[in-house]
């Protein structure tokens, strides 16, 4: 159809006092039931996986937890990573909502702007599928753009 995006959305490089980065855009979900966060006492390192909902994808996600999770509100925010990762050391939370995909911009067609939807490809997606969300926030670094996406459609 010819349609494209205007961005790719890749992984943030650590500071560098690390050679570490992480394995590929963070992404902010909350579980369906935000209680099972803290039923299995979820923390930065795990490996989890379980599916979105509502934003038309129909492959299972797995991810690295990267900050504490927000027992509160039962937010994670994890690094997508392949799908072997599960079946080492994997636990199961189910259906989540996403609320936001975070990362670097090293490129985009045109500048981009706060508050404007915009068709962009995640670095770790299987599919390979164009994805739409609305930016809401922005950085400039020394590596790229700093962006944070919510309102995430499968396009």
């Amino acid at each position: 159809m010819g349609f494209r995006a205007f961005f790719g959305l890749f992984n943030y490089p650590i500071p560098p006092t690390s050679l570490l980065e992480d394995p590929g855009p963070r992404e902010t979900i909350v579980p369906l039931n935000p209680l099972n966060v803290e039923r299995l006492a979820v923390k930065k390192g795990d490996v989890l996986y379980g599916r979105p909902v509502m934003t038309g994808c129909p492959v299972t996600h797995v991810g690295v937890v990267v900050e504490e999770p927000d027992y509160l509100n039962g937010v994670i925010v994890w690094c997508i990573v392949g799908p072997m990762a599960a079946r080492e050391r994997g636990r199961e939370i189910g259906h989540y909502h996403i609320i936001a995909y975070e990362g670097i911009v090293r490129h985009a067609r045109q500048e981009l702007q706060i508050g404007r939807r915009y068709f962009f490809f995640p670095r770790m997606c299987v599919l390979q599928s164009r994805h739409s969300g609305l930016v809401n926030a922005l950085a400039k670094r020394e590596d790229g753009m700093r962006v944070r996406v919510e309102g995430i459609w499968i396009a």
